[in-house]
């Protein structure tokens, strides 16, 4: 552990250290069913498109293929195959798993549905495939898990170093950048996938509309332990 300030309190921050990917956008084309941001996502003919609470079509974030993503296992609750796909609105979300995506694209559909301006302007991406980088990291200092490192007997410089624990941008597992929203630990949930908006140019979220932010999608561990899918939510933040 580098930050000397930090030195007293190495056994409680390796214990909660977590295993993360760090997926960044590459160059090139990816095919229909690779990790990819924004663009077309991966849709079988006849497969419904999802929906938010309206009734209105989701715009569509990203999607990680686990075999590109996770082929090594670093991520252990994760499996090593499958499709994740991410929806997103200030109206909903839906996260779609596909566990043996057909790599067919006579099998597949690239219609999209219309979306409304403020959609497309706040959470549509252009599309750009997806690399991937294994790493491990700590809570935010924003997290109140490190409430230790930012009591009143710590020097301001070790408030700093707190600050610099761990960077942010796009993540699948790990901890979310906690900014004006809810606490995970509270409520019993994890970070399942974070979409940053400031690494992919200033992208518009949270419920003021601000530059930048980030969307967090969140999973109940038992929900993750069997693969289910269907009660994940989001979080939309910003500074």
């Amino acid at each position: 552990m580098a930050d000397a300030g930090l030195e007293p309190h190495r056994a409680e921050l390796r214990g909660l250290e977590r295993p993360v990917v760090r997926p960044y956008p590459t160059a090139g084309q990816p095919a229909a069913w690779d990790s990819k941001f924004g663009g077309v996502p991966y849709r079988p003919v006849g497969s419904a498109w999802p929906l938010d609470v309206h009734g209105a079509p989701l715009p569509f974030l990203a999607q990680i293929n686990l075999a590109q993503a996770n082929a090594g296992g670093h991520l252990p609750d994760l499996p090593r195959r499958g499709l994740l796909q991410f929806f997103v609105s200030h109206a909903g979300e839906r996260v779609l798993y596909w566990p043996d995506p057909v790599q067919d694209e006579a099998a597949l559909t690239r219609e999209v549905p219309e979306l409304e301006d403020y959609q497309e302007e706040m959470f549509s991406p252009p599309e750009q495939a997806m690399g991937f980088v294994p790493d491990s990291e700590l809570p935010s200092s924003l997290d109140d898990r490190l409430g230790f490192a930012r009591s009143a007997d710590e020097t301001d410089q070790q408030g700093e170093d707190n600050a610099n624990l761990r960077p942010n941008g796009h993540r699948l597992r790990g901890y979310p950048m906690v900014i004006n929203t809810f606490h995970p630990a509270a409520e019993n949930v994890q970070l399942l996938f974070q979409f940053d908006g400031d690494d992919y140019g200033g992208q518009l979220f949270g419920d003021s509309g601000g530059m930048g932010g980030w969307a967090g999608f969140f999973i109940r561990p038992d929900d993750l332990g069997n693969l289910d899918f269907s009660r994940v939510w989001a979080e939309l933040d910003a500074f």
